[in-house]
């Protein structure tokens, strides 16, 4: 995120605007020290449902997407790599001069229903979370993961409810995320060879 924070502050005068969106179920309590690590200048929000990232179909984060200044789409979600110095430069030329064709990812389509039932049990996740049923949260998104394996997004709610010294202690613990996906892809796919 500080990476985001000094490309806001080297663009914010070109008739741009950042905005964070912190997509957690856990809310906003778990966002918040990241945005402060980060001295965020820019606007912060929380998905705290899975609306907007499911309605764009994000499966990974953090990932970003481009709008005009009449709200169309111009870049569909990318998978954000501050550190990627050509995706830097793709946004500050499209800054610039406008128009310019940026690169696109392509994702296996998910249905309108996997889709639907995925927002449904993120947001029944995130109620039970409000009230404390830590258990029955979980259940909701494992659900939402079996209609979509590859939602990275979702994985990673899981992940962080069930190992939060991997997410919220320090930095992200990527290399143990490796490790526990190729875990659970070993799990999963046992159970469908069952």
């Amino acid at each position: 995120m500080p990476g985001w924070q000094q490309f806001y502050e080297e663009h914010r005068h070109q008739n741009f605007e950042l905005v964070s969106i912190a997509v957690d179920v856990q809310g906003a309590m778990k966002a918040k020290p990241w945005l402060s690590k980060a001295e965020a200048t820019y606007t912060s929000l929380l998905d705290r449902d899975t609306k907007l990232a499911t309605h764009f179909g994000v499966k990974y984060i953090p990932f970003y997407v481009l709008l005009d200044e009449r709200g169309k789409v111009v870049q569909p979600p990318r998978l954000a790599e501050v550190g990627d110095k050509s995706q830097r430069d793709s946004i500050a030329t499209w800054l610039e001069h406008g128009g310019v064709a940026l690169p696109t990812q392509r994702e296996a389509a998910t249905t309108d229903s996997s889709k639907a039932e995925i927002e449904l049990r993120c947001a029944l996740a995130a109620l039970y979370l409000q009230n404390q049923e830590i258990d029955q949260a979980v259940i909701q998104l494992k659900r939402a993961l079996r209609r979509d394996p590859d939602n990275w997004l979702v994985r990673k709610q899981i992940w962080a409810i069930e190992h939060p010294e991997k997410f919220y202690e320090g930095n992200v613990d990527f290399g143990w995320q490796r490790d526990q996906l190729r875990a659970d892809r070993t799990t999963e796919e046992a159970e469908t060879n069952r």
